[in-house]
């Protein structure tokens, strides 16, 4: 359930983290004053929005002025709930959210070890936005990594030994054309129908719940069993 305009103001953070090799990311949580812990999680690549306009597209108004603490080298605010903001700019940002949300979930569907999540980025121009993301699905001498397209094609066979090849096939499915299979459609539109205040908590909980999962260690496997294979 999303927070009502009847709740107290929310305290807000956003820090710029170098999230993957290459990859910057700006996160912004949102978190209950007197909390520890954020409830909602907004990742966007970094720079491609401002503080303020991440928070208007996933329904949430900035109140007063923002402070710079130099420590953890972050930026501070207060927030409460509004009505997303409309338009084109606003649905991209809430599209690139869905598409790691989308992605986070099919890795865990077909292997529940999924974890170590890290952005792929084209390799072209000036390309901030993922194509797609390797996760990790083992450990020692049974390391593994898969790979899952920002539009829904996942690898559901064991992986491959190398971090890098997983990002290689990623930029293959990419520069094919056939990186968005129909079979996952369905889950964008279910996505698309969510309040997107409800976006930024689903993306906080598969991230922490990848996080925990690491922390964790080796849990029982549940795996595909359909392989998808570098497009030739």
């Amino acid at each position: 359930m999303s927070p009502t305009s009847g709740e107290a103001r929310f305290l807000v953070t956003c820090a710029s983290v170098l999230a993957s090799p290459g990859y910057r990311e700006d996160r912004i949580s949102i978190r209950r004053r007197g909390e520890t812990d954020a409830f909602a999680l907004i990742a966007l690549p970094h720079g491609i929005a401002s503080m303020r306009d991440a928070l208007a597209a996933f329904g949430w108004r900035l109140l007063g002025s923002l402070e710079y603490v130099a420590g953890p080298n972050e930026t501070r605010g207060e927030a409460e709930p509004a009505q997303p903001a409309a338009g084109s700019a606003m649905e991209d940002l809430r599209d690139m959210v869905r598409s790691e949300i989308l992605a986070r979930m099919l890795a865990l569907l077909c292997d529940s070890r999924s974890r170590h999540f890290q952005a792929v980025l084209s390799g072209g121009g000036d390309s901030r936005v993922p194509i797609g993301w390797t996760f990790r699905n083992g450990l020692g001498p049974a390391v593994a990594y898969g790979w899952v397209t920002a539009k829904g094609r996942v690898n559901n066979v064991v992986g491959v030994p190398h971090r890098d090849e997983a990002a290689d096939t990623v930029r293959q499915w990419h520069a094919s054309g056939a990186d968005a299979p129909s079979h996952a459609e369905p889950a964008h539109g279910i996505l698309r129908e969510q309040p997107p205040a409800d976006l930024a908590r689903l993306l906080s909980i598969l991230r922490r719940d990848s996080a925990a999962l690491a922390a964790d260690g080796e849990r029982p496997a549940r795996e595909c069993s359909r392989s998808a294979r570098s497009p030739r």
